[in-house]
């Protein structure tokens, strides 16, 4: 009938305005917050995510391929957040610290508009003796429950977490760091003991998550 028609007609105007405004958002704002998701926590398995990673030369790589004998620390990453900015000192002492005792450090950028090119030139700039990657669709960022940059999660031999949150408790200044989260988790883990704290509020960028998901149910 001409009504149901009309009714028709009204949803599906409705469903493409919605999506016109989340449209909007993400080109006004990059992405969707995620301050309401929860961390995986501790004593969790590394989360199995097939090609969801780029390496700089753009090829793929899961997470299981970049794990080390001694443990792994996957540190979230941005091009543009003055939180990383004031931990990159930080975090360039510890990979000196840290890599040659076989642990590994990747930086994944999962940032709604940010892009593969400008991970490349932040590495390429600041010498970065890490492994840097792109997460485009925040799959690997989304099966963490990654909230920041930096957010650091470190994975054991046995590829289990052991440790969640911040590098330490002083985002400001290193001269005022009292507790240094990251670096105590991964001496734990080089010499085989329990991680104290393993989970620490991290401070930082709210991670912005692409919202084409969304936005294709939508507009189906």
């Amino acid at each position: 009938s001409s009504h149901q028609s009309s009714t028709r007609g009204l949803k599906m105007s409705a469903k493409r305005l919605i999506g016109l405004i989340l449209l909007g958002s993400v080109w006004l704002g990059g992405g969707a917050s995620v301050q309401a998701q929860e961390p995986l926590a501790p004593g969790t398995s590394l989360p199995s995510v097939q090609g969801a990673l780029q390496r700089l030369d753009g090829s793929s790589v899961s997470p299981q391929q970049l794990v080390r004998e001694q443990g792994t620390v996957f540190l979230f990453w941005s091009t543009r957040c003055p939180w990383v900015e004031g931990y990159e000192d930080r975090m360039q002492a510890l990979v000196s610290d840290y890599q040659r005792q076989s642990i590994r450090f990747v930086m994944v950028n999962s940032n709604a508009g940010e892009t593969l090119d400008a991970v490349r030139t932040q590495a390429e700039e600041r010498e970065y003796a890490v492994t840097s990657l792109r997460d485009p669709n925040a799959r690997f960022a989304r099966a963490l429950g990654v909230t920041r940059t930096p957010h650091a999660f470190v994975f054991d031999k046995a590829q289990t977490l052991v440790y969640v949150g911040a590098i330490d408790d002083s985002p400001s200044s290193p001269k005022r760091v009292k507790e240094a989260y990251l670096q105590e988790a991964l001496q734990a883990v080089v010499d085989g003991g329990t991680v104290e704290g393993a989970r620490q509020k991290a401070f930082g960028c709210t991670l912005r998550y692409p919202y084409r998901r969304i936005v294709n149910s939508v507009l189906a």
